[in-house]
């Protein structure tokens, strides 16, 4: 493998799934010694990640106004192939597919791989995706549930993808070297206390709004001492009205005793291990990998029903789907939860047996490696 010189392409200016588990992926790989070479749009949350990281090897590239050909981005991504002797292109997500199939015209030689993590959006069914998209050697998957969706619509050869499940370091998300205690002190929460937390940017499609809603009706329903944790994951793309408008919320409802704004630095196992119950509203990422953190420290999920959650949930062993901006069932499903005590511990605890039966870093690692090896042959 030490011939492989792969060039990752994470063009994006987000911060979920897919964007997460690449950084994961390139650090891993380079911890492999494996080269890799990360090519990223310039001042993005992948940027300022991969900036932590000095051993990596990064070009970043400005975000340009032209939306049907960057060739701009094509320039510069040649040029990189060219200087950096790059024989492996990993795509990650769809939105640079045509980019880099005309980057890559004239490069016979140089074996591409692609990542996709959700479904394809509509745009893409009726244009010359497919075309694009047949130019990948392999085409990694999330799950076989979007595998299937994909096969529906587009004709491509069954032998070109391969599913490829997001992985957990499960040695750093592991409850038994995690501490929890300062953290909900900092919460004000004491040992008797259940403290329902949720994690992501403060933005409308993350829905916090509906999570408080549903902390306000439980409220009614219960007089369990509960804290509600809000936990934001990227305070430099906050938006600022919204997170006005959930300020207001709990004012409006008198919640300023049981809901908590925080943010997150390093400490992201200890700020799981301190929740009782994790909850994630938010539809904009179809696959949660906060959520398998969760599981991984033996913490319960709840999450909106897509094609990769109920992956994560299998029949409900590890937690309960729940109905997009639908504050009465979230609700319903916390409660439920609140009321079993022993089925939030047994769901737990079976959620990070399957983190490490079927999500598990190290196996995505050797899977990747795998793959590379297939392709470059």
């Amino acid at each position: 493998m030490n011939r492989v010189k792969p060039l990752w392409i994470v063009y994006s200016a987000h911060w979920d799934l897919a964007e997460q588990m690449a950084l994961s992926d390139i650090v891993s790989l380079t911890q492999a010694e494996i080269p890799v070479h990360l090519f990223c749009l310039e001042g993005s949350p992948t940027h300022a990640a991969a900036l932590r990281h000095p051993h990596l090897k990064i070009t970043s590239f400005p975000l340009t106004n032209i939306h049907f050909f960057n060739h701009h981005f094509i320039k510069k991504l040649r040029e990189v192939l060219i200087n950096e002797r790059i024989n492996l292109v990993h795509l990650n997500e769809e939105d640079n597919l045509k980019e880099v199939f005309f980057s890559l015209y004239g490069f016979s030689k140089i074996a591409f791989v692609y990542s996709q993590y959700y479904t394809f959006s509509k745009r893409n069914l009726f244009s010359l995706f497919p075309i694009y998209l047949r130019r990948a050697h392999r085409i990694l998957l999330s799950n076989q549930k979007i595998q299937v969706h994909t096969l529906d619509r587009f004709l491509i050869s069954r032998n070109k993808f391969e599913i490829v499940a997001p992985g957990v370091d499960s040695s750093r998300f592991d409850p038994a070297h995690s501490q929890g205690t300062q953290l909900r002190i900092q919460w004000g929460a004491d040992k008797d206390t259940i403290v329902i937390g949720t994690i992501g940017k403060l933005a409308p499609d993350m829905m916090q709004d509906v999570f408080l809603k549903a902390a306000a009706g439980l409220l009614k329903y219960t007089d369990r001492k509960m804290k509600f944790v809000i936990v934001d994951e990227e305070p430099l793309v906050a938006v600022e009205e919204y997170v006005q408008e959930l300020n207001n919320l709990v004012k409006i409802f008198r919640m300023e005793e049981v809901v908590t704004f925080s943010t997150l630095g390093d400490n992201l196992p200890d700020v799981l291990y301190a929740f009782d119950v994790f909850v994630m509203c938010g539809t904009s990422e179809a696959f949660s990998l906060r959520a398998l953190e969760a599981l991984s420290m033996e913490r319960p999920v709840l999450l909106p029903k897509s094609f990769g959650n109920s992956t994560i949930l299998g029949n409900n062993q590890f937690g309960f789907n729940i109905k997009t901006r639908d504050a009465f069932d979230l609700q319903q499903k916390i409660l439920i939860l609140l009321n079993n005590p022993s089925q939030r511990l047994a769901m737990g605890l079976a959620g990070r047996k399957q983190i490490l039966q079927n999500f598990d870093k190290k196996k995505r690692l050797e899977k990747l490696l795998e793959i590379y090896g297939q392709v470059l042959s």
